[in-house]
């Protein structure tokens, strides 16, 4: 497997080994917190050669050798947020601090988040999983091809990676820079050539068999912001701000594209190798694929409602029903290394049930991922790749270790 298929893989399902219906309240920092915080800012680990060894480096260390201005942690324990804490600075060489209030980009966790909302709107009839989303788009439509003539672009498809769409490009735009439509977005049209990408813009199109397997495109989430959008008749980040984010009290999390200006002096600069982009902070037009900007503690506010829910002790968002369609593997490997959910990359270790997303921009990365049959969990963001990928991921297995998750 190749590199880039394994981080796009790990992305969907997490693939590298790693690693009460009560009301959430305020983390207490007790004695037994400040233990285990002190026990994971020591117990990092890293892959070598296929094995999880011991990093022999306090986290604080570990970051400035990794040149990782920010980092934040949010762990979930006994189905509430048991501790947070921040590391480092918003931007390489200036004072400010990264603290729990933070915003940083959270790139294809967005995925899973905007799953809720299509979710919710099947709950209230607007949408159904499985029918052909080319009658419900209004904007824009899936072009049908040999690949269409059968079997169609389904919203389930669509939220599981099996609706044999390509990736499409990955444009994005800065303050000052002419912005990228969603529809140039989906047909790969001018000024989409020139977006800050990876890899060369294309179109999104199918192009293997609806249904017939797994292909990761954040192109089919493009197509999910306009499906959302034509439907609701209302702009993507009011959507779900209604439908997910106020209820749950994410009040430091947006959609919105460029940031609103209340969040922007508490977002993180985005880095690359350790240095400040130029321009600050990308942003994905494809709102659903990439567009959400949060925090640690935000997120693990959402993924314990999701466990909950799928409990059945709390319906804040989605009903027990949609939560366990949504953590149903679809398709792939259910039964042994992982397959894709709805937004959610699943897998069984040990038997138990996890959901998982990893995130990751041009110049941030993160990770969520739960156990929702034991209540545990952790959601931690940098403002760094490639290191802070990798920090990421070194950090979340160190809280696994700490804290005994099944791996």
């Amino acid at each position: 497997m190749s590199m880039l298929t394994r981080r796009r893989f790990c992305e969907i399902a997490l693939a590298a080994p790693a690693i009460g219906a009560k009301g959430l309240r305020k983390p207490i920092v007790n004695s037994d917190n400040l233990r285990k915080i002190g026990q994971v800012e020591n117990s990092l680990m890293e892959l070598r050669d296929g094995k999880a060894v011991r990093v022999n480096l306090p986290l604080p260390e570990r970051m400035q050798q990794q040149h990782v201005p920010g980092l934040s942690i949010a762990v979930i324990d006994n189905y509430e947020i048991a501790w947070t804490k921040a590391y480092g600075v918003l931007e390489q060489g200036t004072p400010t601090p990264v603290t729990s209030q933070t915003l940083f980009a959270a790139g294809s966790i967005s995925k899973p988040v905007s799953t809720a909302a299509a979710l919710k709107l099947v709950e209230i009839g607007s949408l159904k999983l499985d029918e052909d989303v080319n009658g419900k788009l209004r904007s824009w439509k899936v072009p049908e091809n040999e690949f269409t003539k059968t079997e169609k672009v389904t919203l389930r498809r669509l939220l599981s990676h099996s609706a044999g769409l390509n990736e499409g490009g990955a444009p994005s735009f800065a303050i000052g820079e002419e912005r990228i439509t969603l529809l140039q977005t989906l047909d790969a049209a001018p000024p989409t050539n020139s977006g800050f990408s990876d890899r060369a813009a294309e179109p999104v199109r199918v192009q293997a068999i609806p249904g017939s397997r797994f292909l990761y495109s954040p192109g089919g989430f493009a197509i999910l912001t306009i499906l959302i959008e034509d439907v609701e008749r209302k702009p993507f980040e009011t959507i779900l701000q209604d439908t997910i984010l106020r209820p749950l009290g994410m009040n430091s999390s947006t959609f919105s594209q460029p940031l609103p200006h209340r969040f922007v002096r508490r977002a993180t600069t985005e880095h690359d190798g350790g240095e400040p982009l130029e321009e600050k902070r990308r942003y994905f037009p494809s709102l659903a694929a990439g567009g959400l900007w949060t925090t640690p503690t935000d997120l693990a506010r959402f993924a314990v409602e999701i466990m909950l829910c799928w409990l059945g002790k709390s319906h804040k968002i989605l009903t027990s029903q949609s939560v366990r369609e949504m953590l149903t593997c679809q398709i792939g490997d259910c039964g042994g290394q992982g397959g894709q959910g709805l937004g959610f990359g699943i897998q069984s270790p040990k038997g138990q049930l996890r959901f998982a997303h990893q995130g990751r921009t041009y110049g941030s990365a993160c990770l969520l991922v739960a156990y929702p049959a034991i209540g545990q969990g952790a959601v931690v963001m940098a403002n760094d790749i490639p290191d802070g990928d990798k920090l990421v991921m070194e950090t979340a297995s160190a809280i696994g270790v700490v804290y005994n998750w099944p791996w």
